[in-house]
């Protein structure tokens, strides 16, 4: 079943299939294994060419033959290798055969990708995401209507709240009444949000 993640109100996917389908999701996440996960290009180069339908000798020899240089390819167990290597090198190679072994081989070839999906959530390549898709002035708004002078405190609780991290969103903002002196209505009223979102 595809995952989503909400930001701002809107469903994202937040599964590797269904991020590589969504531009703003396939293009920060991209953007993110470029530059903190290099070792992972090949993955979603593959990854990206293989939702393309790009056919399966293409896709061996392009990221998974020991031909490619060894920062470009995608290493597989010998025992998968063997048998897209025979198949590669046969007079007549058959696409179903490509297909069916690299169906086989997803565990080595999008398993990495997925095994880092909680990293990328974690970082501040998605968090920027976040922070463009719901904007700092509102948080500015939000802040003068509910009486909260730390305006950037109310920014960071409203991050947390709209990529999914409500329960570190609920321990911020119980710090901000604290530290503000909020009462217990203004309390209820910013974890209700948090868990409900606006009424």
């Amino acid at each position: 079943m595809a995952e989503t993640i909400k930001i701002a109100g809107k469903a994202y996917p937040a599964d590797v299939a269904g991020m590589l389908k969504h531009n703003t999701m396939r293009n920060t996440f991209g953007n993110w294994i470029a530059r903190e996960k290099k070792v992972l290009l090949p993955h979603i180069k593959f990854a990206i060419a293989q939702m393309n339908n790009a056919d399966g000798r293409h896709l061996f020899q392009t990221y998974l033959s020991h031909d490619v240089a060894e920062a470009d390819r995608i290493d597989l167990p010998i025992n998968i290798y063997s048998i897209l290597d025979q198949e590669d090198k046969s007079d007549t190679p058959r696409a179903a055969a490509f297909k069916a072994v690299l169906n086989k081989a997803k565990k080595f070839t999008l398993g990495p990708l997925d095994h880092y999906r909680p990293e990328f959530f974690e970082s501040k390549t998605f968090r920027d995401l976040v922070i463009k898709l719901i904007g700092q002035t509102d948080a500015k708004k939000e802040a003068k209507a509910q009486g909260i002078k730390d305006d950037k405190a109310l920014f960071e609780i409203m991050i947390l709240t709209n990529s999914d991290r409500k329960d570190e969103a609920i321990k911020q903002a119980k710090a901000l009444v604290k530290k503000e002196k909020l009462s217990k209505d203004q309390e209820a009223s910013l974890i209700r949000q948090i868990k409900h979102g606006r009424p």
